[in-house]
């Protein structure tokens, strides 16, 4: 099957854009150079924007670089998995980029959550740390010892 030929895309309403059927040839580079990148061309512009807040590429850029440094710090490492316990929020931005610069994998999760979704969830992606608010500390130590958590 062609991704053209795929059913569902005639409800989509497109506008004026189509989708590719691949973003084929795929970049040489890193996943997290990309933010690199976009630093270093867009600094100053708006990166992310949540309600009145906002941060430019370059804020992004240096708070993930760190948020990846303290991660790598921890002993996470390539290929770990670190979940995002985070509403939507700024934070959550800069965790998903840090986590990918870290070289781990994200395994964004809802706040929502029940803790028993939670423990599965945790158990089956093999997350090694979790980033929550400060507001669901208790509520995520009180879980880890049913999980792989470390961090």
């Amino acid at each position: 099957m062609n991704y053209s030929d795929k059913p569902w895309l005639k409800s989509y309403k497109l506008g004026p854009y189509k989708l590719k059927a691949s973003c084929e040839p795929y970049p040489v580079e890193p996943l997290g150079k990309v933010l690199d990148k976009a630093a270093e061309e867009n600094g100053r512009k708006t990166a992310v924007q949540l309600d009145e807040k906002t941060m430019s590429y370059k804020e992004l850029k240096q708070q993930a670089d760190a948020f990846a440094s303290a991660l790598v710090g921890m002993g996470i490492k390539r290929g770990d998995r670190v979940c995002l316990f985070l509403p939507n929020c700024i934070e959550f931005v800069i965790g998903d980029w840090g986590v990918i610069k870290s070289g781990a994998a994200t395994v964004p999760t809802s706040t929502a959550r029940t803790d028993e979704g939670l423990i599965h969830e945790l158990t089956q992606s093999g997350a090694r740390a979790i980033v929550c608010c400060e507001a669901d500390l208790q509520r995520l130590m009180a879980l880890k010892t049913q999980t792989a958590l470390e961090n």
